[in-house]
């Protein structure tokens, strides 16, 4: 194997890209897709830690620990939005990009290039597994498994399709995981744990929303627990205030994946004004907090609703 390669998995890695990159890197051989080795672009997550101590696996390797030149080449698994691949990646060859999410990446150059439709990317590497006829090892299974679970929130996520339930049905017959439920909630109690992290590692990249001369920034967090995730709400809420030196309008929305409700932060009248105006139905908890339920997408259905009152 060239140790020229490295897979990375994004800026600001989940718990899917993590698996599936490093899964990328000890098959990539037999599927025919160029040779690399992975290593964790920054420390791991707890739910990272969790997923490698329940099956007694050894944790990858930090990307502090790799040999990376001028001749470097890179794989982007689980990740191809330009905001989240690396300046060292930028600035070397990216040759082959997996993913799942909508595709933003363009490439002058040839390169291997897969994206499917489907809620994990996980679920691709093993269609390409499965593919080639391989044979997958119970510690891989177990990871891929672990991999789908976290990113589809064991099925109740949006943009989980068939074939990610089909693939975990498939590989747990090799992981023999005894009840997934119970391994998911498991999962889902270190995922929603924020215990120690920055605000800025827990926040998505803002959606930018522009209408009416104005630039309205919204943050999603995904959570099967939003009470836990609530626990941070001052820190979040300081953020907000923190944002407004550079930012007009901004406002972080709390999206429970479980019972489909989403909770909307906000730090000033103007960015409070929107959400009320714009809410259809819902409730006010507090004078930063607000709740709607039956709202699960930011981008589907909250956007438009702003973009009709605004636009």
């Amino acid at each position: 194997m060239s140790l020229n390669r490295i897979v990375l998995s994004g800026k600001h890695p989940t718990t899917d890209s993590i698996l599936a990159g490093e899964i990328y890197s000890r098959i990539a051989y037999n599927i025919s897709y160029p040779e690399a080795n992975f290593f964790l672009s920054k420390e791991p997550s707890k739910e990272i830690k969790f997923i490698y101590e329940y099956f007694k696996l050894d944790l990858p390797k930090n990307i502090s620990k790799a040999k990376i030149d001028d001749e470097t080449e890179f794989v982007l698994v689980g990740h191809n939005k330009e905001s989240q691949i690396s300046e060292i990646a930028k600035k070397n060859m990216i040759i082959a990009v997996i993913d799942n999410h909508p595709v933003e990446f363009s490439s002058q150059n040839q390169i291997y290039f897969r994206s499917e439709p489907v809620g994990s990317t996980c679920t691709i590497i093993t269609e390409m597994l499965l593919e080639h006829a391989q044979i997958i090892p119970t510690d891989v299974a177990k990871l891929l498994v672990a991999g789908i679970v976290s990113e589809t929130y064991l099925f109740t996520a949006s943009l989980t399709k068939a074939l990610d339930r089909q693939m975990v049905d498939r590989l747990n017959k090799i992981a023999q995981i005894v009840n997934i439920k119970i391994f998911a909630e498991k999962l889902f109690e270190k995922k929603a744990d924020l215990t120690g992290q920055d605000v800025e590692d827990i926040l998505s990249e803002p959606l930018i929303l522009e209408l009416s001369k104005k630039k309205i920034f919204i943050r999603e967090i995904f959570t099967p627990k939003p009470e836990k995730t609530l626990e941070r709400k001052k820190d979040f809420i300081q953020f907000l205030k923190k944002s407004e030196k550079t930012e007009e309008i901004s406002i972080i929305a709390i999206i429970d994946i479980v019972s489909k409700a989403t909770y909307f932060l906000t730090s000033n009248n103007e960015s409070q004004k929107i959400i009320e105006d714009s809410m259809m139905f819902g409730e006010r908890i507090d004078e930063n907090e607000y709740r709607m339920q039956g709202v699960s997408s930011v981008e589907k259905e909250i956007i438009p609703a702003i973009d009709s009152l605004l636009g």
